[in-house]
């Protein structure tokens, strides 16, 4: 990727506020570092259960999802999230 391109890939996160669901600490700790590094407004929950009432307060550009959670899985909060009518690109 051309250094241009790069900047523009970038910057298109700049400001954007990005909710990470994750339960492993590690991994969460290393993807806000990057994410906060790219001028993120960083959200983070650990678990389902702090999801949804976080997604429901801060209203999230992009929602990073671990998709094998304790307790609520990520599908059972996509599930939520649709009967909650919110707004998701589909990806297929």
């Amino acid at each position: 990727m051309a250094s241009d391109d790069k900047q523009k890939a970038v910057g298109g996160l700049s400001k954007k506020r990005v909710l990470l669901v994750e339960d492993d600490v590690f991994l969460s700790d290393i993807i806000a570092r990057k994410l906060v590094a790219e001028g993120c407004v960083f959200l983070y929950a650990q678990n389902g259960e702090k999801a949804l009432p976080l997604v429901e307060r801060e209203v999230p550009d992009i929602i990073l999802l671990d998709l094998l959670l304790p307790g609520i899985n990520g599908f059972d909060l996509l599930k939520k999230f649709k009967i909650q009518n919110y707004c998701f690109l589909d990806s297929s």
